[in-house]
């Protein structure tokens, strides 16, 4: 039997949402391993389901990849569903995943302008960016994120304080 390698629609941009106190009820979605036709349940916010699915084609599906010589290590894939686990539990809802250039992955946050990332990378290093694509505006501003839970959480709320200012 051969098969024919094609990209999955992935869903369009979502909006940052706020956290929200109430959180939605989550349902099942089937993910199957594309060498051992494996199915496992897992359990996600609706708003969620899509990235995690993304997140796991990244392993094996080589269309999504920036370059075929550059796929998604296994650092960065653990590390991107870590981040990924946490943006759900403050309910922070990105706007899509992608892999980078160097081989990482990428979450990213669309909102008109404005745009933000965080990254996790093959070698185990997580960047976070924000930039107004509005001329004149200031750029964008980089830096690497430590990779504790509170240091991931202060990069959320940075990155949240950045779409939506206090």
């Amino acid at each position: 039997m051969t098969g024919v390698a094609t990209t999955l629609e992935y869903f369009p941009a979502v909006a940052i949402v706020a956290p929200l106190t109430e959180k939605k009820a989550p349902y099942a979605f089937e993910e199957r391993a594309q060498d051992y036709g494996l199915v496992a349940t897992t359990y996600h916010c609706r708003e969620f389901a899509p990235h995690f699915s993304k997140l796991a084609r990244l392993s094996f599906d080589r269309v999504l990849w920036f370059s075929p010589d550059t796929p998604p290590s296994d650092i960065s894939r653990n590390a991107a569903g870590r981040l990924l686990q946490m943006l759900e539990e403050k309910f922070l809802v990105p706007s899509r995943i992608v892999a980078t250039a160097e081989g990482g992955i990428a979450i990213s946050f669309v909102d008109g302008e404005k745009y933000a990332d965080i990254e996790s990378t093959n070698v185990g290093l997580i960047l976070g960016v924000v930039s107004n694509r509005k001329s004149g505006t200031g750029g964008a501003s980089a830096w690497e994120i430590d990779p504790s839970p509170a240091g991931i959480s202060e990069a959320f709320d940075r990155v949240q304080n950045f779409f939506h200012p206090s």
